[in-house]
C-alpha cells in the first residue's frame, strides 16, 4: 500500500459511462468489503463537458483498494477503484470493483499493484459494448467477455500468500480439449480435439512464487473441418518435442490455488493471425498434495494478414478483417512424480473414468466410461495410457484420456464440504448441433450431506448451429439448484441433477478423504436418449 499522499496530487480521469454527460457529480468515498460508504465524501467535482474530470486527493488519502470514486448522473452511478493517478469510471471498472466484493475480498487489503494489474490485463481485451442498450446489458455482456477471466484473477489477488517449497519437485502433465470455430458467415468451420502429456519441473523460487519449466512434451491433434459433419474433411497430426526447457513464473495461494498468467499473444502465420486475450491459469490443488486439476475457458479471433512494410512478407494483422472465432476448453493436470516408487506400491482398488473422442468424414464420436479394477502389485496394467491418440491425417482421429483414483475402504465423508466443480461436456444433436458447455472459476458443488446438496455458479454454452455456423455464446447460472448423491462404501458415487426439463447424472468416484472426485457426466432431455457426454472434476476447497 501507498503512503499518505500529498493534497497537490491530482485524480484524473474519464466518466466513460451513459452517466458521464457534462456536470455528472464524481465523489471520492470509502466503501466497506459490501460496497457500501463508509464515512463522508472525501472530496467531490463535476464532469466537462467531455465527460472528464480532475479530482484534488486530500491529504492523508491513502490509494487503496476501499478508496472508490463514484459518478452519479441523471440514470445511474458507478464507480471505480483508486489505485493510480489516472481513474476511469466505467462500467468495466464497476464490473472488476463487484467481481472483489462478489468474492469476498478485504478491500483496503488488496495489494494496489495487484488492482493495477488487473484493470491494465482487462483493457487488453477488444471489448465492444456501444450495442448495449442499458447497463444491465452491458454488464452481462461484460460477465460473457471477461466474467470467467476476473474471478481467476481476483481468486489470486484476494488469496494470502501459500508455501512455494511444499510443492518443488518433479510433475507430469497431461491435457483434453475440445475446441470450435467458425469463419465469420462464411458457412465453414471446424470441431477439434488436442491431447498432450509432458513433463515440468516446479523451482521454489521463495515465498509463493515459482517457476515451472517444460523439459518435453507429447502432442497429438485433430479436427473436422468444413460445412456439415457429413460432408467434412479431417486433419491429424502428431508431434514429439523432447527438449523445450521454457520456464513460466507461477505463485501459490495459500488456498491451494497455483496460478500461472497467460500474456496478451498475437500469432501470424501466412494469410491469417490470432489474436490470444490474456489468461490466468488457476490450478486447483487437492489438499495438500502434489496433485492439480486446471478448467480453461479460451479463446482466441482470428483475423486475415497484410503486407505491413511492402517486402511482399504477411507480417501484421489488420484488425478490420476478422476471419473467425476459436474456442477451446481445456481439462488438464499436474500430479507429482514420486520418487523410489516400485511396482509393489501401486497396490489397491482405482476407479477409472475415460473419456475419447473420436471423427472421421462423416461422424462425431463421443464415449465415456466408469469401472473399477485392482492392481495386485506385479506391474500389470491393461487399459493403456493415460492420455492417447492415434489416426489418419484425412481419413480419422481418435483422442482417449484415463482418469485413475485411488478408492478408499470405507464410505468418504462428503458432508458440509465444498467443492470446485470443474465442467466440460460436449452435446452433439441430430440436426447437426454442436454445444460445448464448460463451468466458469466460482461454480461449486456445496454438499449438506451425504445424500444432498447443491450446485452454484455458471455455466458457459458455446454453440454452433452446424459444423459450419457460427459459434454463439451463452451464459447460464445455478443457485442453490438440488443435487442428490449416492456413494458406496468404496467411494463409488452418482451425483444427479434433474429437473422437469431433463437429468443430468455424474457417475464416478471420490477418493480417500473426499478431497477429490471424477466423474463422467451425461446429460438426457426427459423421455429422450442422453445426448451430451463429458467429464466433471470436484476438488475440495480450502476456504
Amino acid at each position: 500500500m501507498a503512503g499518505a499522499l500529498s493534497s497537490t496530487l491530482l485524480l484524473v480521469g474519464c466518466g466513460g459511462s451513459s452517466s458521464s454527460e457534462s456536470g455528472a457529480t464524481v465523489e471520492l468515498i470509502r466503501v466497506d468489503n459490501s460496497g457500501a460508504q463508509v464515512g463522508g465524501v472525501l472530496a467531490t467535482t463535476a464532469t466537462s463537458i467531455t465527460g472528464d474530470y480532475t479530482l484534488t486527493l486530500p491529504e492523508g488519502v491513502n490509494l487503496a483498494g476501499n478508496l472508490v470514486v463514484r459518478i452519479t448522473g441523471s440514470n445511474d452511478a458507478l464507480h471505480a477503484q483508486v489505485v493510480e493517478r489516472d481513474v476511469d469510471i466505467s462500467p468495466v471498472s464497476e464490473f472488476v470493483l463487484q467481481k472483489f466484493i462478489d468474492q469476498g475480498a478485504a478491500l483496503d487489503q488488496l495489494a494496489v499493484s495487484d488492482v493495477v494489474k488487473l484493470s491494465g490485463r482487462v483493457e487488453e481485451f477488444d471489448i465492444t459494448l456501444a450495442t448495449a442498450a442499458n447497463l444491465d446489458a452491458v454488464f452481462a455482456a461484460l460477465e460473457s467477455e471477461i466474467g470467467d477471466f476476473v474471478e481467476n484473477e481476483v481468486a489470486v489477488s484476494t488469496a494470502p500468500a501459500g508455501n512455494a517449497a511444499s510443492i518443488a519437485g518433479n510433475y507430469r502433465n497431461a491435457a483434453f480439449s475440445f475446441g470450435l470455430s467458425d469463419s465469420e458467415s462464411n458457412g465453414y468451420g471446424s470441431f477439434a480435439i488436442d491431447v498432450w502429456t509432458g513433463d515440468f519441473a516446479f523451482a521454489d523460487n521463495g515465498a509463493n512464487n515459482l517457476s515451472l519449466t517444460i523439459l518435453n512434451e507429447e502432442s497429438a491433434f485433430g479436427d473436422l473441418r468444413g460445412t456439415a459433419v457429413n460432408q467434412g474433411s479431417v486433419y491429424y497430426e502428431s508431434e514429439v518435442e523432447p527438449n523445450i526447457n521454457e520456464t513460466f513464473p507461477g505463485k501459490l495461494s495459500a488456498n491451494g490455488i497455483l496460478s500461472v498468467s497467460g500474456e496478451f499473444e498475437e500469432d501470424i502465420d501466412g494469410d491469417f493471425g490470432w489474436r490470444y486475450p490474456p489468461m490466468a491459469y488457476n490450478f486447483s490443488q487437492v489438499g495438500d498434495s502434489g496433485l492439480f486439476f486446471l478448467l480453461t475457458n479460451e479463446a482466441s479471433v482470428r483475423y486475415v494478414t497484410i503486407d505491413a512494410n511492402g517486402d511482399g512478407i504477411k507480417d501484421a494483422i489488420d484488425p478490420q478483417q476478422k476471419s473467425g472465432d476459436e474456442i477451446f476448453r481445456n481439462l488438464e493436470m499436474f500430479s507429482r512424480q514420486p520418487t523410489n516408487f516400485s511396482d509393489t506400491d501401486l497396490v489397491g482398488q482405482f476407479g477409472r473414468v475415460y473419456i475419447e473422442a473420436g471423427m472421421s468424414t462423416s461422424h462425431i464420436e463421443l464415449l465415456t466410461e466408469t469401472n473399477t479394477l485392482t492392481f495386485a502389485g506385479d506391474g500389470t496394467f491393461t487399459y493403456g495410457a493415460f492420455t492417447d491418440a492415434d489416426g489418419t491425417n484425412t481419413q480419422d482421429a481418435n483422442f482417449g484420456q484415463t482418469f485413475l483414483l485411488k478408492l478408499p475402504t470405507v464410505a468418504p465423508d462428503v458432508t458440509n464440504n465444498k467443492y470446485r466443480m470443474l465442467l466440460v461436456a460436449m452435446q452433439l444433436s441430430d440436426s447437426g448441433e454442436l454445444i460445448l458447455s464448460s463451468s466458469k472459476f466460482n461454480s461449486y458443488v456445496n454438499m449438506s450431506s451425504a445424500i444432498e446438496g447443491t450446485v452454484d455458479g455458471a455455466f458457459i454454452e458455446v454453440i454452433k448451429p452446424n459444423l459450419g455456423g457460427d459459434i454463439s455464446v451463452e451464459t447460464y447460472t445455478e443457485s442453490g439448484t438440488d443435487l442428490t448423491a449416492n456413494i458406496a462404501s468404496n467411494g463409488a458415487a452418482t451425483l444427479t441433477v434433474g429437473d422437469t426439463e431433463g437429468t443430468m447424472t455424474m457417475e464416478g468416484f471420490f477418493n480417500n478423504g473426499a478431497t477429490l472426485g471424477i466423474f463422467t457426466l451425461r446429460y438426457a432431455d426427459s423421455g429422450s436418449d442422453p445426448d451430451e457426454l463429458g467429464i466433471v472434476i470436484l476438488v475440495k476447497t480450502n476456504s
